[in-house]
């Protein structure tokens, strides 16, 4: 008679040694039987560890399914104390949930005709909703469902593949779906059979190192069923210590082989795992341990040149993870978001094989070949940085579309990118402040040598690439937290040697690293090593510099920002490192700590990030009483040596000066600020007073267009603070607006002559940045600029205090005129502003066109329009004047038809295409431009 037993389901397929999360009972549950389930809080993500009353959330996955995660027929309404879910608490965290399982599911639809249930799925849940538990990795529970027929299981070890020490015993338990004979057999031997029973049990003795098989077989008449199960028996642990010229990570010994080294001290044992080993443990890839070093080391032969391996570490049997100094990561989940168009050719994930992230090597892969060489870095203080997004810049969040927009960037007149974290982040959808490897290129942008080829191309066009790095903290899906990890309570356990088990100042996400150990200083060393010397970048922007700190400030904001000389410190060694790599790096600190401190950071060479945004949105709002923006952008005003303040009046973080302009702005008579022309004209004035001040200088991206949606712009077009990191429209189409595109070239005529050495160090300078009459001043031998504003809402006079005498410049009209009276007033009207010279200043080309809407730039996206997208019949292509060439292609590359269009428009007949998915190249002078054309 088949008795109750109780297994792990933690997913369709359950590897390593994982603690039971859920129990279901009868053993082999059919979708008609009676079923209880038992939830245990206190595994996987252990969320639910002491709550009282738990709620599940269930459905099935059944044969009408659009895959293994696709539930139907879900019972639960979710924040509510929804009685059928409500689950008997047991104690000791243990919650049951009892019901017939057709009955129980159908109360959410008929299920069709034919339609079987594969598996149930579950959450759990607090009555709010505000607490779930999952899996240890954060995904949903599911366990099988079986038909009729004859089934036999080894429950106990309760996975597929496990790992034994030399000597030790286990008990063997297998079960049958009826009673029937039953055996079980042991690397080929049998051990133990029954003629009618329904289980078994056996002792096994784990004899031998390397792999041994133990099948159980179950028989009845015509029917017959076997379950296979495997045990490693580890060797015993070589020690010896590890030569110094192996660095952790991957070690490319030659075209076939690498030495993989781990640092992970107090650990048993550890196996290399990967395609190499068909994702199971092998004793050839047991690694070898140095006790003093804490490093553990294997190598990995016979590999096949130029082919990417897929691999991780299975440390003591329970851990599964990728190396820490992965360059490329696969993610079983996030993987199958991206687009062959955004990483052709991506190795899939080893599904149904291995769980967690998955590092990826290649022996014997062609160098990247940089074709700009000799490239110089403008120094910081002509640094004229655009601030990007790459998710936000463009639908196809690519670096190859920000390639191809480097000739509008380098017109603009900016000399520096700096991409937000391009690392692998946590998810797709990101900022990418959530990082989980940060020394992998995330995927969801491009290729590792998609991104090299966006720097070598903005070499080419002598423009910077700084990359926002964030050492402050890591994510859960992080090796740093995995491999020391409490489960119980979701953080990093105590012995972790990397990352803090508790935050150490206010404002921390994820968890918080330890820099005073030296294992975070070697880890993080050798990352800004590897992005400095493998893609050439120009700088870094260390993202939440403050909580280096390790003086614990608890929640106190202000005991968090004092004077700290060990986080100066530890700031200062990573200096020195870094800058033994490359001695004229640019480094920046988001920092915002006393102004002693940044001061001395200054003075050691750091730049530090300059918030404007309050002072500067106040002022083109037209609200005077708070506008004054000195403190922000100026060294003068804060004592500063240097001039290393990174002046802002955007970022990302901060709100967009247009929208509060549309929002909120001022108004007088018919003068109204939320006019879209005056609030553009605006912002124009503050650029002319903001991009002069010496020291480097930030635009946030479309901010020369006037980007006017809230940072808190939600994706059904709502604002909520929650939000905040959801994707924003991509508007490129601003460029057809004539007042948007005047603002780009006021801002482009600004940053050209930022640039010029009179400006970018004069002898002097003053901003005096109160009142509705704003002026900068700059004294230089060769040249002297005035900029005058009036930010208040009527017409006035302002004092240019103009340091010569003789004929001026009017900057960006080209005018000219006598200037006999040094304090001369100049009448302005609301919101007017000028730009004198002491001589005339030669224009690029289309300064002249300032106050046109003939002017062109090559703006991504707006050169080319296809349409109807679905096609049918006909397929019409315009390029304004261009002339270009249309290619279409299969999905395998395969060119199928290409016509020219001489006066920039075609229309292209489409009888002889099959309905289906296509590439459309459309090439011209101007570049390449790809997008997918579905035929009808």
């Amino acid at each position: 008679m088949l008795r109750k037993a109780l297994f792990l389901m933690s997913g369709l397929l359950t590897m390593g040694a994982e603690a039971q999360i859920l129990s279901v009972s009868p053993l082999f549950p059919k979708e008609q039987d009676t079923v209880t389930i038992i939830y245990d809080a206190t595994q996987g993500t252990a969320a639910l560890a002491g709550v009282t009353q738990v709620y599940a959330h269930t459905g099935v996955i059944t044969t009408r399914s659009a895959s293994n995660a696709d539930w139907r027929y879900v019972i639960g309404n979710w924040g509510t104390a929804d009685a059928r879910v409500q689950m008997q608490n047991l104690g000791n965290n243990k919650h049951r949930l009892r019901f017939h399982m057709k009955n129980f599911y159908a109360q959410a639809g008929t299920f069709q005709p034919g339609e079987l249930i594969l598996s149930m799925a579950f959450v759990f849940r607090d009555q709010n909703g505000n607490t779930v538990g999952r899996t240890a990795e954060g995904k949903d529970i599911y366990s099988p469902v079986f038909s009729t027929g004859l089934f036999a299981r080894i429950v106990n070890p309760e996975t597929k593949v496990n790992l034994r020490s030399l000597g030790s015993s286990f008990l063997v338990e297998a079960w049958a779906s009826k009673d029937c004979g039953i055996s079980l057999s042991l690397d080929g031997v049998q051990v133990r059979s029954k003629s009618s029973a329904d289980s078994l049990q056996y002792l096994v003795k784990a004899a031998g190192a390397g792999r041994h098989t133990l099948i159980f077989s179950a028989a009845d008449g015509s029917l017959s069923t076997a379950d296979t199960q495997y045990f490693v028996v580890n060797p015993t642990v070589k020690n010896g210590i590890l030569d110094a010229s192996y660095q952790q990570g991957v070690n490319y010994l030659a075209s076939d082989k690498v030495r993989l080294v781990l640092f992970a001290p107090n650990k048993s044992f550890i196996y290399a795992i990967g395609d190499f080993s068909n994702w199971e443990p092998d004793t050839a890839y047991f690694m070898q341990y140095s006790p003093a070093q804490s490093l553990w080391w294997v190598d990995i032969t016979n590999l096949t040149p130029g082919r990417e391996v897929g691999f991780q570490y299975w440390v003591d049997g329970k851990i599964r993870v990728a190396d820490p100094f992965s360059e490329l990561v696969l993610n079983e989940y996030d993987d199958a978001f991206i687009s062959t168009q955004t990483y052709p050719g991506l190795k899939p994930y080893p599904k149904g094989k291995t769980k967690g992230a998955v590092g990826v090597m290649t022996p014997g892969k062609a160098a990247y070949t940089w074709t700009t060489q000799g490239y110089q870095r403008p120094k910081k203080e002509r640094l004229i940085i655009y601030e990007l997004l790459l998710r936000d810049f463009s639908a196809a969040h690519t670096f190859k579309f920000v390639q191809d927009s480097l000739t509008y960037l380098k017109k603009l007149g900016i000399n520096t990118i700096k991409l937000m974290p391009v690392n692998e982040f946590e998810g797709n959808i990101s900022w990418g402040y959530n990082p989980s490897f940060h020394m992998a290129v995330d995927k969801y942008y491009g290729r590792i040598d998609d991104l090299k080829a966006l720097i070598d191309a903005a070499h080419k066009q002598g423009i910077a690439v700084i990359l926002d790095v964030v050492f402050n903290h890591a994510f859960s899906q992080s090796p740093l937290c995995q491999l020391y990890w409490n489960s119980a309570a979701f953080k990093p356990a105590n012995n972790n040697p990397w990352v803090n088990p508790d935050a150490r100042h206010p404002f921390n996400v994820g968890y918080d690293m330890n820099h005073e150990s030296r294992a975070t200083q070697d880890w993080m060393d050798r990352i800004l090593r590897y992005w400095t010397q493998e893609f050439k970048v120009d700088g870094f922007r260390f993202d939440l510099s403050k909580g280096f700190t390790q003086v614990n400030s608890g929640s106190d904001v202000a005991a968090w920002g004092r004077y700290d000389a060990s986080r100066i410190a530890l700031l200062k060694r990573m200096a020195d490192q870094i800058r033994s790599v490359d001695p004229n790096i640019h480094l920046i600190l988001e920092h915002f700590a006393d102004n002693s401190e940044e001061k001395e950071l200054n003075d050691y060479g750091f730049m530090t990030w300059g918030n404007g945004n309050a002072p500067f949105s106040e002022a083109t709002m037209g609200f005077i009483g708070s506008s004054d923006f000195g403190w922000s952008i100026s060294r003068e005003h804060r004592g500063f040596n240097q001039n290393g303040i990174v002046g802002y009046m955007e970022s990302h973080d901060e709100e967009r000066l247009m929208y509060k302009n549309k929002k909120f702005g001022n108004s007088s008579g018919t003068y109204l600020v939320q006019n879209l022309p005056v609030g553009l004209s605006r912002v124009a004035m503050a650029s002319c007073l903001f991009l002069p001040v010496p020291g480097p200088k930030m635009i946030w991206q479309f901010g020369e267009l006037g980007y006017d949606y809230s940072i808190n712009h939600c994706s059904n077009g709502t604002e909520s603070p929650n939000c905040r990191l959801d994707v924003k429209p991509v508007r490129w189409d601003y460029w057809n607006d004539t007042n948007r595109r005047k603002l780009y070239y006021v801002m482009a005529a600004m940053n050209y002559l930022k640039t010029l050495d009179e400006v970018a160090f004069p002898v002097d300078y003053d901003l005096n940045a109160a009142g509705q009459y704003k002026r900068l001043n700059l004294w230089h031998p060769n040249l002297n600029v005035v900029v005058v504003s009036n930010f208040g809402m009527a017409a006035g006079s302002a004092d240019p205090n103009f340091p010569f005498t003789g004929r001026g410049y009017d900057y960006l009209s080209g005018d000219s005129m006598d200037v006999n009276n040094k304090n001369g007033s100049i009448s302005l009207p609301a919101g007017g502003y000028k730009v004198y010279t002491s001589r005339r200043v030669a224009h690029p080309y289309y300064w002249k066109s300032l106050n046109s809407s003939t002017a062109t730039v090559d703006v991504p996206g707006m050169a080319i329009r296809s349409y109807p997208n679905p096609a049918k019949e006909l397929l019409h292509i315009e390029a304004g004047n261009e002339s270009f060439k249309a290619s279409i292609f299969d999905l395998s590359g395969k060119k199928l038809m290409q016509e020219y269009g001489a006066s920039g428009k075609l229309t292209l007949v489409l009888h002889g295409l099959k309905p289906g998915m296509y590439l459309l190249e459309i090439s011209s002078d101007g570049g390449v431009h790809s997008s997918r054309l579905l035929v009808e």
